[in-house]
């Protein structure tokens, strides 16, 4: 009985924290970030705070399970795929 009640509480935090695109969107900015820092500052840096996550939701597609989502990126040919749980945890599959 206990197993079950822990398996709820898990089942319920994933729900309670799936992932929307707004927070997909974030993730993907701050990783370009980490991945390109001469960027952060200048010119550049302002167009990637105000328009970097809205050009990444134009570019993805969203299939919500209700405990996971799984994104999808659109750039240009090639299309790829991440799993997102907890808000802040994804995954490249």
């Amino acid at each position: 009985m206990k197993r079950y009640f822990l398996l709820f509480l898990l089942l319920f935090a994933m729900w309670a924290t799936n992932p929307t695109l707004d927070n997909f969107a974030d993730y993907a900015v701050e990783k370009y970030r980490e991945a390109n820092p001469e960027t952060n500052s200048g010119l550049l840096g302002f167009f990637t705070d105000s328009f970097g996550a809205e050009a990444i939701k134009l570019m993805t597609t969203a299939d919500d399970y209700k405990i996971f989502t799984i994104f999808t990126v659109h750039n240009g040919t090639e299309k790829v795929k991440i799993i997102g749980a907890f808000k802040k945890v994804f995954f490249r599959l």
